[in-house]
């Protein structure tokens, strides 16, 4: 049963620690763990493929994804044939959404929030539309796991 986790990106923050975190303490062992970052590989690409876990990575720039990037990710998904796809983060949780759309089948979803949200004022005003958008979609979800 294959885990696809989507993750904004991979530099140095609290949400990409928790992820290499799970991985180290025993998800990657199974070998059914792959990373989809929608940025680069980041600071933690690396360690995260030194533990066996595939990474893959969209490069899309900050804004909104152009019609190219969303059909990687849907090439990816379909190669990938994820049984489970979860979310890391407001851009991933998005992503993992569209993802799960595009895959075939029904997968469950999850999504991961790692943030405390004070108020949206303090938020970018593209992370703001996507916190808006979560809000809308968040039925979609089999589970939410918030930190």
């Amino acid at each position: 049963m294959k885990l696809l986790h989507i993750i904004t990106g991979l530099s140095t923050g609290g949400a990409e620690r928790a992820l290499y975190n799970v991985l180290a303490g025993g998800l990657a062992q199974s070998g059914k763990s792959v990373v989809l970052s929608l940025r680069d590989k980041g600071a933690y690409g690396q360690k995260i493929r030194d533990l066996g876990v595939p990474v893959y990575t969209l490069g899309m720039q900050r804004g909104v994804p152009g019609p190219l990037a969303v059909m990687r990710l849907r090439r990816l998904v379909r190669s990938l044939r994820p049984a489970i796809v979860q979310g890391w983060m407001y851009h991933g949780n998005l992503a993992a959404w569209l993802a799960q759309r595009m895959a075939p089948g029904r997968l469950p979803l999850a999504w991961n929030i790692r943030h405390s949200l004070y108020g949206l004022s303090g938020e970018k005003r593209a992370t703001r539309q996507v916190i808006r958008a979560n809000r809308w979609l968040s039925g979609a979800p089999d589970a939410l796991l918030y930190n």
